[in-house]
């Protein structure tokens, strides 16, 4: 994104440079990239807090869900069985996000963007984990592996998250406490 930004800004240079006054010239090689840096922090911007808004909402709706990493949580109903569940999520990042990560990589630093982008997709996964095992009537997920790896390449990263568990049921009582 950055040599995209700084290729497009010397084009708009020499141009100017060569023609006096084209302004043309100047427009398509220094607008375009403007636009679209804009409109990807509007609408980015937009769209995440969207999504999160979401995900507090469904977090809120399926908090009564019992979920942990560990092999077993609370005593299983032995008579509701047990079922594997998993979930895949992909979400990409947008131009104004690698613009500023590319900043932040010529200094050094954390990668706060990419960290909310693969926070977004862990907190979907995991939703996702519990809408399936709710809609098969269980209330309790254990062994909670998730799984990333970044599949973007060139200047658009995107994280992928596998998430997998074990959903069970455990009895009324125990969701209560």
């Amino acid at each position: 994104m950055i040599a995209t930004l700084g290729t497009s800004l010397a084009a708009a240079v020499v141009a100017a440079r060569n023609h006096d006054g084209d302004v043309i010239g100047l427009v398509f090689n220094l607008g375009i990239p403007l636009v679209l840096f804009i409109l990807g922090w509007v609408v980015g911007g937009r769209r995440e807090r969207a999504h999160l808004r979401d995900l507090a909402r469904r977090e809120a709706l399926n908090a009564n869900i019992l979920r942990t990493d560990l092999r077993a949580y609370g005593p299983a109903d032995p008579t509701a069985g047990a079922l594997l569940v998993s979930a895949e999520v992909v979400i990409g990042t947008d131009y104004c996000k690698a613009f500023f990560a590319g900043l932040r990589k010529l200094v050094g630093g954390n990668l706060r963007s990419y960290e909310t982008l693969l926070e977004r997709a862990r907190r979907e996964a995991i939703l996702r984990l519990i809408e399936q095992a709710r809609s098969r009537q269980f209330n309790a997920l254990c062994c909670v592996r998730l799984e990333a790896s970044n599949v973007g390449k060139g200047i658009m990263p995107m994280v992928a998250i596998l998430a997998y568990a074990t959903a069970y049921r455990v009895p009324d009582t125990a969701t209560t406490n």
